[in-house]
């Protein structure tokens, strides 16, 4: 019985992460991209975070990465892959972490620790009752967000003011207004990848540092980058372009 458990458990990982189809074009898109057959690729970064960003660039495949930041985290060994599949690739990137897993979630892939994803010390597992933009770039959705975790943790009659700007234009198309979309009572999360997945060229990333609380109390502190080890002052998290538009 117990053999019979581990394999049925194993079995429906796979058809979780590998065969469900997705309802959407994109979701199609994102599995043929997982799918697609690979000569060769590498990465000589020294973390398991700028690999997966090397990976997620390469491919173009958005990713949501939600990595525990320790202070004893040790340097990950390059990657050398040859003659295999992207899918395979992500999985050698993500197994050479131990405590870290990956699932298709929509329309985007999501890298995480499973011992804080559900840790109510997670901002990400902050609840927005309502979250809605409406021909907005990425800029402003952000913006929004941000706007939004306030209004959450600290309500008060009037909102918030302030706004948002990006200078001249770009080439990561982060400063094209083509998001529209509203959300009900999901986590930052959720929000941060609904954002990836319709903006279509980036992925986001949040490293989690458990071993220190933010002034709140109520939340673990951030890193300021997906590579710096300075502790952002607040809630932190990084979109990074899957590709730069000439």
């Amino acid at each position: 019985m117990f053999r019979y458990t581990i394999i049925k458990f194993s079995v429906l990982l796979f058809v979780m992460f590998f065969v469900l189809p997705s309802s959407s074009v994109t979701g199609q898109r994102l599995q043929s991209k997982l799918n697609q057959r690979v000569k060769a690729f590498d990465s000589e970064s020294p973390s398991t975070v700028g690999q997966l960003i090397d990976f997620s660039q390469r491919f173009e495949i958005p990713l949501g990465i939600e990595s525990r930041d320790d202070s004893h985290e040790n340097v990950a060994p390059p990657i050398h892959a040859r003659n295999t599949t992207a899918k395979c690739i992500l999985q050698q990137i993500v197994q050479e972490n131990a405590g870290t897993d990956l699932i298709l979630s929509g329309d985007v892939v999501r890298v995480f620790s499973p011992g804080i994803v559900d840790d109510d010390r997670n901002f990400l597992n902050l609840r927005i009752p309502h979250f809605q933009v409406n021909n907005e770039s990425l800029f402003g959705a952000d913006f929004l967000l941000r706007v939004s975790i306030t209004e959450v943790l600290n309500p008060r009659a009037g909102g918030y003011g302030g706004g948002h700007g990006h200078g001249v234009p770009r080439s990561d198309t982060f400063d094209i207004r083509n998001l529209s979309f509203s959300l009900h009572n999901a986590t930052v999360r959720q929000i941060l990848s609904s954002i990836v997945a319709r903006q279509g060229n980036a992925l986001w990333v949040a490293r989690i540092k458990p071993m220190q609380m933010m002034a709140n109390g109520r939340f673990y502190v951030q890193a300021a980058s997906a590579t710096s080890k300075e502790t952002a002052p607040g809630f932190q998290w990084e979109f990074i372009p899957l590709k730069q538009n000439k």
